[in-house]
């Protein structure tokens, strides 16, 4: 039994698709990219026994006019972690006198949610409640929490501009696909989905599905390791007020 690896059943998933966009056949692409009918169905057919490697790729790409990260990018699954994440908004931050904690609002730092946004270096803090209990319950200190305001609408319609996102600093590791956290890039603050890849680097991915305006990130292991790069922490709550 043939077990095909992530990468190569998200590259067959992909061409596939971009024959069907293109209203191209199988053969139309073997002929394109000088290969056997035959060979082409061994990757792409109902029942494909071969795992697509990078040279035909390659290839395919070429054919097709798409860089090798749009053929490995699995579109579908990056949408269905932002479509079904679990709701992060909560109720009002103070419930009674007696079961809130002082945590403390960056008010001059702002992660953008568009482009990024350059941070003054004069930090004005004021120390904000937040009820303990949401705290204990994901056995975060408060000790760790710091909360700054969004700028921008790329996370919409996850966070919107102008809300206040509750971080925990100490988690500055990405452990699971698909979570949010903030970000510094060089000297701007992002705050984005963050999601590994093969070869140890990261894709920066905006909620916002207008990839022109909010187009993916992506990190290389060399980037991730230099030091223009950090995860200030994941955001585990958001709070904002509705128009009215």
């Amino acid at each position: 039994m043939n077990i095909m690896s992530d990468l190569a059943k998200t590259r067959r998933k992909n061409t596939l698709a971009l024959l069907a966009d293109k209203h191209m056949t199988k053969k139309m692409l073997a002929e394109g990219i000088d290969v056997s009918p035959p060979l082409i169905s061994a990757y792409l057919g109902k029942n494909p026994h071969k795992a697509m490697g990078d040279n035909l790729a390659a290839k395919i790409c070429k054919f097709l006019g798409v860089t090798l990260r749009e053929l490995d990018t699995d579109q579908d699954f990056i949408d269905s972690i932002i479509r079904d994440s679990a709701p992060i908004f909560g109720d009002s931050a103070i419930k009674t006198e007696d079961k809130y904690v002082l945590v403390p609002l960056f008010k001059n730092v702002k992660a953008s949610c568009g482009n990024g946004y350059l941070n003054d270096d004069n930090q004005e803090v004021e120390m904000i409640p937040f009820d303990g209990k949401k705290l204990s319950s994901r056995n975060i200190s408060k000790k760790n929490v710091q909360v700054i305001f969004t700028d921008g609408d790329s996370m919409l319609p996850i966070i919107p501009h102008g809300a206040q996102v509750f971080l925990d600093r100490t988690r500055n590791t990405v452990q699971r696909d698909g979570l949010i956290y903030v970000i510094c890039l060089g000297e701007l603050v992002l705050v984005k989905y963050l999601f590994r890849l093969p070869n140890h680097g990261l894709r920066v991915v905006s909620a916002n599905s207008n990839k022109d305006l909010y187009p993916d990130i992506i990190l290389s292991k060399e980037e991730i390791e230099s030091d223009t790069f950090h995860i200030t922490g994941q955001v585990f709550h958001v709070d904002y007020e509705l128009p009215f």
